[in-house]
């Protein structure tokens, strides 16, 4: 346990998450080697598992559903991997059809939370909800772990 914490730390202060082969040797280092690549869920589901495999698990289409997507700041740090446009696809592939809207890509605040919340909440999070609100979308689907 204790290695796994040394390591998680280690891994966080050199960046080693960008680069699986360097997490695939700090994991044989510690007797766990796993030779796994690290990847995004989005882009797991999206090119792993395929859209073509989701829609065929689908037993109930959402046809009537109008999503708003909120991917994230995350997904928009690797342009080539186009994140944002793969969540929008996987959600397409359940049926629901995509709503857009002008602050897609406008940061919700929650990085900007611990410093000041104040600016997070009035300039970030409340132009992003209102300009979702505003397209009246049934739901929201995202990808980030903050979201409730």
């Amino acid at each position: 346990m204790v290695a796994m914490i040394i390591l998680s730390r280690r891994m966080k202060r050199s960046n080693l998450l960008r680069d699986s082969k360097e997490v695939n040797v700090s994991l044989a280092q510690i007797e766990r080697p796993c030779n796994l690549g690290v990847n995004h869920l989005v882009e797991v589901l999206h090119d792993d598992f395929s859209v073509d495999a989701l829609q065929n698990r689908i037993v109930k289409s959402l046809t009537d559903l109008r999503a708003a997507i909120h991917p994230g700041c995350r997904l928009y740090r690797d342009p080539a991997k186009d994140l944002p446009k793969k969540l929008g696809r996987l959600v397409e592939a359940t049926g629901a059809s995509l709503v857009d809207y002008d602050a897609l890509k406008l940061c919700c605040g929650v990085p900007a939370m611990y410093a000041d919340p104040q600016f997070a909440l009035e300039q970030r999070a409340r132009a992003k909800v209102e300009d979702i609100l505003a397209v009246k979308p049934d739901c929201i689907a995202g990808s980030m772990p903050s979201l409730p």
